[in-house]
């Protein structure tokens, strides 16, 4: 039987999606884009913590 392997570290990627997701759902709520209020708890503590603040989501937009 092979053993299925699961990665502990999601990829950069999939932080950065999960990232823009949530930082769209926080700008927009319900705008443009289809709510994700999911994509946050995907994101490591530190991104939960800094997309809270609204200056800091503008940088994050601008990049």
């Amino acid at each position: 039987m092979s053993k299925k392997s699961v990665e502990q570290k999601p990829s950069e990627t999939a932080i950065f999606a999960a990232l823009y997701r949530a930082v769209a759902n926080k700008e927009f709520k319900n705008e443009r884009f289809g709510s994700d209020y999911l994509a946050e708890y995907f994101l490591p503590s530190h991104f939960k913590f800094f997309i809270k603040f609204k200056r800091i989501r503008a940088k994050t937009k601008a990049k």
